[in-house]
């Protein structure tokens, strides 16, 4: 495994801590005010906020340039700032002005992270150790999704969450299965890359067993948008490293059987669940209960579109697509206002200018790391690594309509921040 030869700085321990608390979120360590949860990553925004403005004093003195030379990220975090500014900006014309700020404090939260991360990780040993934070918090999260299955108790139980319990969907501290699965997703990917650079046999095999263990749980949450989009980007990224790619499914499904088959045994009680026609069962009914949330995802999505006319495309402002849903409906939605889907959410929320230069910002971090991933002078750390951010932003097209809304992720923020700061970092040969 690798070490961390000197002392981890302040800056960096910041920056390790942030990725902690973001994917143990708020239910783990916060003081409820009222209006809102003091977590420790909202307390370290101003420590945040620091950083970057010494950051950037610090890049303009030396370079005259606020974001220094690098030219890698450059368009991802102009773009940031001006997708924040719009946001400030639409706040005067969206209809709902409350969830409008709110919309505007995540963003805000989400960019000086990624500023943060982009002016800290400076290596790719930097993003790695990040990673590995990642895969423990994931792991951590699995097991006690296991737990909720199995045993039936939710140690995060609240009345919201309480049909989950009925039909045992693994949650840990999320709100729902839709979000537990996307930060199973995330913990995959990051769990890749340290399954392919850990040096020592053992460390390697332990991590290879909890990347098949979350792919595992990521089925039984039941999360369609999210299985789709894990086995979407498995077939694409195979496609693209198409070396062995029938002997490597052939022993990523056997490694699976062994894994059922030896838990199976030691836990028999487990025999039902991971049985493969309780799975097929469970996802027939999945399909067929989503029919009718199709139609409505459907609905919105049209409602949406509708909105960008008298808006000039323009948007209906941050946190106004709730309040156009509600009083300016044209398609059916039986009560339900937020949009479910994520690039919609950029569109109309935001308009057309936007969603475009998200769309860019999008196509640009896939090709930067594709370009990483079959450049011959990287090392396999870097190799590894891009490969899994592609992987994940493959994934990410389909999982992103899974969860109501995504604004308020800041497990997926502080992610972003992460490839990102990976974007900008310089090449290093071999």
């Amino acid at each position: 495994m690798r070490i961390i030869q000197k002392k981890v700085s302040f800056k960096k321990l910041v920056v390790l801590i942030t990725v902690l608390s973001v994917f143990f979120g708020t239910a783990w360590f916060s003081i409820d005010i009222g209006f809102a949860h003091i977590s420790i990553y909202r307390i370290l925004i101003p420590i945040m906020m620091l950083i970057c403005a010494q950051a950037t004093l610090s890049n303009y003195n030396r370079t005259g340039k606020l974001l220094g030379t690098c030219q890698a990220n450059r368009y991802s975090l102009c773009f940031m700032l001006f997708w924040l500014g719009y946001a400030v900006i639409s706040c005067t014309w969206t209809p709902d002005i409350n969830n409008g700020i709110r919309n505007v404090f995540f963003i805000f939260c989400g960019i000086i992270s990624i500023f943060t991360f982009s002016f800290i990780l400076k290596s790719f040993d930097d993003i790695y150790y990040c990673l590995f934070v990642i895969m423990f918090a994931v792991f951590i999260h699995s097991i006690i999704g296991w737990y909720e299955i199995f045993m039936g108790k939710y140690l995060f139980f609240v009345p919201k969450t309480e049909y989950v319990a009925l039909i045992k969907r693994p949650i840990s501290s999320m709100t729902n299965e839709n979000e537990f699965a996307i930060c199973i997703l995330i913990g995959i990917f990051a769990t890749y890359v340290i399954v392919k650079n850990i040096k020592s046999k053992l460390y390697a095999l332990l991590a290879y067993t909890i990347l098949l263990e979350e792919s595992l749980i990521l089925f039984v949450s039941f999360s369609r948008a999210n299985i789709y989009g894990l086995i979407l980007s498995f077939f694409i990224l195979n496609t693209i490293d198409h070396k062995h790619f029938t002997k490597k499914v052939f022993m990523f499904l056997v490694s699976i059987v062994i894994l059922i088959t030896i838990v199976s045994i030691l836990m028999p009680n487990l025999v039902t669940f991971l049985n493969p026609q309780y799975f097929i069962d469970q996802m027939v009914i999945r399909i067929t209960e989503g029919e009718n949330s199709d139609n409505i995802r459907k609905n919105l999505i049209l409602n949406g579109l509708l909105f960008l006319l008298p808006t000039l495309g323009m948007g209906t402002g941050i946190g106004g697509i709730e309040s156009y849903m509600a009083s300016n409906w044209v398609y059916e939605t039986y009560g339900i206002t937020n949009i479910h889907n994520w690039w919609m959410e950029i569109l109309v929320g935001s308009g057309i200018f936007i969603f475009a230069g998200y769309i860019i910002f999008y196509i640009k971090l896939c090709r930067d790391n594709y370009s990483r991933y079959k450049s011959k002078n990287t090392t396999s750390l870097e190799r590894s690594t891009a490969f899994a951010f592609l992987g994940f932003m493959i994934a990410f097209i389909i999982a992103s309509i899974s969860s109501s809304s995504n604004m308020g992720n800041e497990m997926l923020w502080v992610f972003w921040a992460i490839i990102i700061a990976f974007q900008g970092i310089k090449k290093q040969s071999q």
